[in-house]
């Protein structure tokens, strides 16, 4: 244990002395000041006893140390890559090489490195590392895959032109709609961004682990309203009102931190929020009454939610639940944040936050999603309140001086353009990863070399916009 912690300490920012913290069992661990106990970060090992991930709390860092960022100049990018590649060589086994680089969240870089089928000279996605680095040159996280593969090698049937032809005869866009000051015009995006074609010439998709869940949509049924709202946000007739201008708030006399508030303040957003006690004992309801609350609280603050409005489905229950372990590790994560937040929110530390189901309402325009206009109802499971929801004003006379006719260019000529710019790539794709991953061929849909992806095709110009995935080598 001690020699991680030394090589962890010497890519952190004034490298303080550092233990790092876990049960022998765990899988998690902390790391923490030597001296004072003050949590820098977390860890999470392998089975095997393998770094596989690392998390650097800069911020508490300089906090509680007399050192600042700005006391360090910013390092190209040549540099920042020759650090990460450092730290990725020091805790990743296997032959790694750098793939990309790319803007990451604030003003971090993530570096990316892969294994390679030597054989064929192809990176192996998610089987290297990915690094997370500061301008300054310190390490902020990094994922690191420490798992066995396997790779296969199918007969290669048909070259990338011809598979080319194979997508040509695809719809490979779909239309979506988005928001100008004084219109809504359409879109054609991607219908599936990791689509791809084998090299048996059959259509598939590249499985990225990393990727969420595309959740199936249902239609939803004219809602018959049998709750008021007041009832639906959990309003007692006993709770005292408040009306401060756009901002109504019913606390309870006997405890403030129990409260109902509907914030309408912002021009174009009306927000919901209700804590209230909540009895973990009592019994669970029904997810079809958490659903029905949830479209009657729509119907009444929007309207017309069967014509307006698609339910993305609920994920089952029997979904891969966490493990005792991820379990103990998030907990403890919220009681740090719990701490760190008493200050202001101590009035509410006695009532906790209701475990809720979330219901995602997927606006649509005449069938066309809008996902500027989508709607999250968060319900709680013991009470069936609604706590939590933000409602995204319409503009209705925009919308209804919408018509799919104003495209000037057709989805069919769309999606020619959109093949006719795409090249197409023999890679490595993750074909099965349930215990490990095998990796088989398939190519690839890229544009510009692999570095873009395309946004978004304009219906108005017909022109193909795109979003640079990577820094420029």
């Amino acid at each position: 244990m001690m020699e991680l912690e030394m090589a962890i300490r010497e890519y952190m920012l004034g490298r303080p002395a550092i233990k790092i913290e876990r049960e022998e069992e765990d899988f998690m661990g902390e790391i923490v000041d030597a001296n004072r106990g003050i949590v820098y970060g977390q860890i999470e090992v392998s089975d095997e006893g393998k770094l596989t991930n690392v998390m650097i709390d800069m911020e508490e860092i300089t906090d509680n140390n007399d050192i600042s960022l700005d006391e360090y100049e910013e390092l190209g990018l040549d540099d920042l890559k020759e650090m990460a590649e450092e730290f990725a060589e020091e805790f990743c086994s296997g032959d790694l090489r750098y793939v990309n680089a790319q803007h990451w969240i604030g003003d971090t870089i993530l570096v990316t490195f892969e294994q390679f089928d030597h054989e064929l000279n192809l990176s192996l996605p998610n089987s290297g590392a990915q690094v997370e680095i500061n301008r300054q040159g310190f390490i902020v996280s990094a994922t690191l895959n420490q798992t066995y593969y396997q790779l296969t090698y199918p007969e290669v049937k048909v070259t990338a032109d011809q598979a080319k032809v194979v997508l040509a005869n695809e719809m490979l866009l779909k239309r979506e709609i988005e928001e100008t000051p004084d219109k809504l015009h359409i879109v054609y995006v991607p219908k599936n961004r990791f689509m791809a074609v084998g090299v048996d010439g059959q259509l598939t998709t590249i499985f990225d682990p990393d990727a969420e869940e595309e959740l199936s949509k249902k239609a939803i049924d004219a809602v018959t309203v049998t709750k008021s709202l007041p009832e639906l946000l959990g309003i007692e007739p006993d709770m005292v009102l408040d009306d401060s201008d756009d901002v109504q708030t019913w606390t309870s006399p006997a405890d403030e931190s129990v409260y109902v508030r509907i914030d309408r303040s912002d021009a174009y957003e009306t927000m919901y929020e209700s804590v209230k006690p909540w009895d973990e004992s009592q019994q669970e309801r029904p997810i079809t009454e958490l659903e029905d609350n949830a479209k009657q609280f729509l119907e009444l603050v929007v309207g017309e939610v069967h014509t307006k409005f698609e339910l993305e489905e609920q994920l089952e229950e029997d979904e891969p639940e966490l493990t005792e372990e991820e379990l103990a590790y998030f907990r403890a994560m919220e009681e740090d944040d719990d701490d760190e937040f008493d200050d202001e929110f101590d009035d509410e530390e006695d009532n906790d936050f209701e475990p809720f189901r979330t219901f995602s309402f997927l606006r649509t325009v005449q069938g066309i999603p809008v996902d500027e206009y989508n709607i999250h109802v968060d319900v709680g499971i013991y009470t069936g309140n609604i706590k939590d929801c933000t409602v995204t004003r319409v503009n209705e006379a925009i919308v209804e001086n919408f018509s799919i006719d104003q495209a000037i260019v057709s989805l069919e000529e769309a999606n020619q353009r959109y093949i006719a710019a795409l090249e197409l790539r023999l890679t490595r794709a993750i074909e099965s990863n349930d215990d490990f991953p095998i990796y088989t061929l398939v190519y690839e849909i890229i544009f510009n070399g692999g570095k873009s992806t395309l946004e978004k095709v304009e219906s108005n110009t017909g022109e193909l916009i795109f979003e640079e995935l990577y820094l420029e080598d």
